[in-house]
C-alpha cells in the first residue's frame, strides 16, 4: 500500500515520461532557455507570498530541525524562479535583460480527492523581464512546439488575461472572489448572473461579468467587446489591446512560419 496520492511508475511509463522531458527541454534549448534547478525543500514564506490561499493550504509543511523556520516540500516552480530571480538574477533584471529559465522537477501538493495524485512532474519555462507583447507570443508558440514535440496532436490553446479578470474584480464590493473566478473558469452564464444579483453593482460591472462569460473563442471574438465599454473603461481597454497586439504577433509569426 502507498500513501493517498502516491503512486510507482513502471518502466514503460517511466521511460515515457523521460522521453516527454527530453523532448520538451530540447525544445525549450531551442528556443534560447537556460535550465535551472530548485530545492526540493523551501521556506514556507516563498510560497505563502505568491500562491493563493487554497494553493498554501496544499503545502506539505514541517517545522525545520535546529532553526524551528516553518519550511514546505516545493509545491510549485513559479515562487521558487521568482526567489531566485530576486536573489540571484536581480543585475541581470535591472539592466534590462530578459532571461529566460526552464525547468523539470518532481512537486508535491496534499492531495484534495482519493485519486488525485500528490506528487507530479512538472516541466516549463519562465521568460523574465520582458513585458512586451512580443513576449506573450513567444510562450504561446513555444507552447505549441512543446505540444507537438511530447506528441500532442490537435491541440486548442486559450489565451486570457489575467488582468482583465482581476482589474473588475477589483471594482466589486466585498465578496467570495475564489468562487466567482470558479464560476467564470466555467463560463457558467448562469452563476454568474446570480451571484451578481446577490452585489450592489451598478449595471457596467453587471454587464462586464456577463461579457466575461461570453468572450471566449476565435481571436476575432475580441471585437464584440462594446465600444462604450472600451470608452469608459481605459484599464479594460488598455489590456484588451495588448491581448490583441499578442495574438496579432502570434498570427504574423504563424504564417512567416509557413512560408518558410
Amino acid at each position: 500500500m502507498l500513501p493517498r496520492g502516491a503512486r510507482d511508475l513502471l518502466p514503460a511509463a517511466a521511460r515515457r515520461r523521460r522521453a516527454v522531458t527530453e523532448a520538451l527541454l530540447g525544445v525549450f534549448d531551442r528556443w534560447g532557455y537556460d535550465p535551472v534547478v530548485t530545492p526540493a525543500i523551501e521556506y514556507f514564506a516563498v510560497f505563502g507570498r505568491w500562491l493563493a490561499e487554497r494553493e498554501r493550504q496544499r503545502c506539505v509543511r514541517f517545522i525545520e530541525a535546529g532553526s524551528g523556520e516553518l519550511v514546505t516540500l516545493r509545491s510549485d516552480i513559479t515562487p521558487q524562479i521568482a526567489r531566485l530571480a530576486g536573489q540571484q538574477l536581480r543585475e541581470r533584471l535591472a539592466a534590462g535583460e530578459a532571461v529566460r529559465l526552464c525547468y523539470a522537477a518532481d512537486v508535491v501538493r496534499l492531495s484534495e480527492g482519493t485519486h488525485e495524485q500528490s506528487e507530479r512532474h512538472q516541466v516549463g519555462v519562465e521568460l523574465l523581464g520582458d513585458d512586451a507583447p512580443e513576449a506573450d507570443a513567444e510562450l504561446i508558440l513555444l507552447a505549441d512546439e512543446a505540444l507537438r514535440a511530447a506528441g500532442v496532436q490537435g491541440a486548442a490553446l486559450e489565451v486570457a488575461d489575467v488582468g482583465i479578470a482581476r482589474g473588475l474584480f477589483e471594482r466589486l464590493p466585498s465578496c467570495d472572489v475564489e468562487a466567482l473566478h470558479g464560476l467564470l473558469a466555467r463560463k457558467d452564464a448562469g452563476g454568474v448572473a446570480r451571484f451578481a444579483a446577490g452585489l450592489a453593482l451598478g449595471e457596467e460591472p453587471r454587464r462586464w461579468l456577463g461579457l466575461l462569460c461570453e468572450l471566449f473563442g476565435a481571436p476575432g471574438i475580441l471585437g464584440h467587446v462594446p465600444a462604450d465599454i472600451r470608452a469608459r473603461w481605459p484599464w479594460l481597454a488598455e489590456r484588451l489591446a495588448r491581448l490583441e497586439a499578442t495574438l496579432a504577433v502570434v498570427e504574423a509569426r504563424a504564417r512567416s512560419c509557413m512560408r518558410a
